[in-house]
């Protein structure tokens, strides 16, 4: 006994051709072709949703306010942070990642839950048949600044500190308006850069290096 279904479609530019063959003993054979023009597309729909709270606590684990009764940021604490989705192809090395690094070993062979029970017998480690995969990478992170910069802190961040700009995403927010439809190469944010800190954040000059460097991560711009 067996049969065959065939299919064909475009994602992204990308002609995707598939052959299905089954039989008695199974089997099964995939072939992909580049095509001229995209008809469909994809996409991933993500859901993040950390704690928004930054505040200070004490050692009582009460939350700490100023004079003003307005809320005390706690430094280090992070206030913003960009990631990317990436759809990875099939690879065998993905097989070993996902079992051997994501899923816990433990729960995987002791836990009574249906979904470790159902990887259990989904394993097929004599084979390691190629899987895809979703990964997401966080590319930029900016953390709180202290009130009062220790005396080792970087020249660029007691200016920050001078200029009532709690941390690098609130310089981020002040520049983005200016240099957000530069960020299209290196040179090009650059010349942006420095023109915006020169109109509107003029101390932070000395220090245009280092604030053109978190800006090209932050917005994904190679050299």
């Amino acid at each position: 006994m067996g049969a065959s279904v065939g299919t064909s479609f475009d994602v992204m530019g990308i002609g995707v051709n598939a052959q299905l063959d089954a039989s008695v003993g199974g089997g099964m054979s995939v072939t992909r072709a580049r095509g001229k023009q995209a008809t469909r597309s994809f996409g991933l729909n993500v859901t993040c949703a950390p704690s928004g709270n930054v505040q200070q606590y004490d050692a009582h684990r009460k939350p700490v306010f100023d004079a003003d009764g307005k809320p005390v940021n706690a430094p280090d604490k992070v206030d913003a942070y960009r990631f990317l989705s990436f759809h990875l192809g099939e690879d065998t090395e993905h097989f070993d990642t996902f079992f051997h690094k994501v899923v816990d070993p433990s729960w995987l062979e002791n836990g009574t839950d249906p979904n470790a029970a159902a990887l259990r017998q989904a394993r097929q480690s004599d084979r390691k048949p190629p899987c895809w995969r979703v990964m997401h990478r966080v590319t930029f992170v900016s953390r709180l600044l202290p009130p009062v910069p220790p005396t080792d802190a970087p020249p660029l961040e007691r200016t920050m500190r001078e200029l009532d700009l709690d941390s690098n995403y609130e310089l981020v927010r002040r520049l983005d308006p200016y240099v957000r439809a530069a960020a299209t190469g290196r040179t090009e944010l650059t010349g942006a850069v420095r023109t915006a800190l020169g109109t509107y954040l003029p101390e932070l000059q000395p220090h245009a290096e280092d604030v053109i460097a978190f800006l090209a991560q932050y917005y994904g711009v190679e050299d």
